[in-house]
């Protein structure tokens, strides 16, 4: 393929993508980092607006919910999401270097998946970005000079964040928490 400048191949990058998505099974929307819609492909399109209009938000337009945004914000790990009305619909959030890649399932999560409640993600966006990510790997079972190791810290911030963690949630301890985020 032989290109005679920029403007030909972001056409030819954007005809590839959208033929790849359009012949893709899954349902699928890419979301930029700030939480914009990017593109979808036709499946994912109905999909997420048939998630927005089970939960009666009356929202069509696809855009990544601020709660999912500022969940997601502090983790670098997929969150599996059940749809709060319908069980039988589900949700895969990743992320990409530029954003967001959403999969919309017409399955449910298995059974001890990570998934995030409406409960925990409205938790979670009274936590900083730096606290959500401690919050995230305690949660998960490691150990704060893990947590440490994992984030780049230091074991005493890891603490000091972590029990500013449980003073913002009102829980007292790494057990509560885990309850609190289930």
């Amino acid at each position: 393929m032989i290109w005679t400048g920029p403007e030909a191949f972001e056409r030819s990058l954007n005809t590839i993508l959208q033929g790849y998505l359009q012949r893709s099974p899954e349902a699928l929307v890419f979301f930029e980092h700030r939480g914009a819609l990017l593109c979808q492909n036709a499946h994912g399109e109905s999909q997420f607006k048939r998630w927005n209009r089970a939960l009666r938000q009356g929202q069509e337009a696809a855009s990544l919910p601020a709660a999912l945004h500022t969940a997601f914000q502090g983790g670098d790990t997929p969150l599996q999401l059940q749809h709060p009305e319908l069980p039988g619909l589900s949700a895969i959030l990743e992320p990409t270097p530029g954003g967001f890649v959403l999969r919309l399932l017409d399955t449910p999560i298995p059974e001890g998946a990570d998934e995030l409640s409406a409960h925990a993600l409205a938790a979670l966006q009274k936590l900083s970005r730096s606290e959500q990510r401690v919050a995230r790997l305690v949660v998960k079972g490691l150990r704060n000079d893990q947590v440490a190791e994992r984030l780049c810290r230091s074991p005493r911030t890891v603490e000091f964040q972590l029990n500013s963690t449980f003073r913002k949630l009102g829980v007292r301890n790494r057990v509560q928490l885990s309850r609190l985020l289930a």
